[in-house]
């Protein structure tokens, strides 16, 4: 199968995560894993294009260091010559805030839920993210969601070529629904973060990469049986999380 890649939408990924974080006045850079790991479904050598150009045209800053040139002792050579040393660090710069701030709110809007990235992406945008969901397993509609989760990690045992193409990220998706599934049929609350860490982003990785095919359409059986039961909770997930 043809794998295309959206260069564009890795490009303005990179910058919403530098975006969301260029509030959070306790971190500055951001290192290249800690970008990668907020955009998990796509190829690490992508996200690494696209960051260098990025920086290229000065939409994101890259973290440096100031170093003496020394002679062949290891001492200062005299004059006091100085070079730069690229360091893993990226933040965004001032042109890289303008061009966000030239995207539309629907642009904006489906980024950061395709980031995950507003823990408010629900109607009940006021609500804790954290604040427990109580689990019945007596539920119909939890034990279809429960169900759906079992179905798309039945579907990641078989052999489709994932653990060839990409074994850590089905190892990372198939993890993170198994851990799901057994805290739903095992214990009595969980939270919506929670939920959008094991079974919304694993979902989305799935979805984006096999589409129709069956594991895509397991996916998509399960992100409906979970939308569902969450809405029996008074909880409503944007349809663009998933995407």
């Amino acid at each position: 199968m043809r794998r295309r890649l959206d260069l564009l939408l890795i490009s303005d990924q990179v910058l919403m995560v530098l975006h969301h974080n260029f509030f959070d006045d306790k971190t500055n850079f951001l290192t290249f894993e800690q970008i990668r790991s907020a955009i998990e479904a796509q190829p690490a050598n992508a996200i690494k294009l696209e960051l260098s150009q990025l920086v290229n045209r000065g939409e994101v800053e890259q973290r440096t260091e100031t170093r003496e040139r020394t002679g062949i002792v290891g001492l200062p050579i005299q004059g006091g010559q100085t070079y730069q040393v690229a360091l893993d660090g990226y933040r965004l710069s001032r042109s890289g805030i303008i061009k966000i701030d030239q995207f539309d709110d629907e642009r904006y809007a489906r980024l950061e839920a395709t980031l995950g990235l507003d823990q408010s992406q629900t109607e009940n945008s006021g609500a804790d993210p954290w604040e427990p969901i109580p689990l019945d397993r007596d539920d119909t509609a939890q034990a279809r969601a429960t169900e759906a989760l079992d179905q798309v990690v039945e579907e990641l045992r078989k052999d489709n070529g994932y653990s060839a193409s990409n074994p850590e990220e089905k190892a990372f998706v198939q993890d993170k629904l198994s851990a799901v599934s057994k805290r739903l049929k095992e214990d009595t609350q969980t939270s919506w973060m929670y939920l959008l860490e094991f079974a919304v982003k694993p979902l989305r990785i799935v979805l984006r990469r096999f589409g129709a095919a069956a594991l895509g359409v397991a996916a998509l059986s399960a992100k409906e049986a979970l939308i569902s039961w969450l809405k029996t909770r008074g909880i409503s997930i944007l349809d663009d999380m998933f995407k």
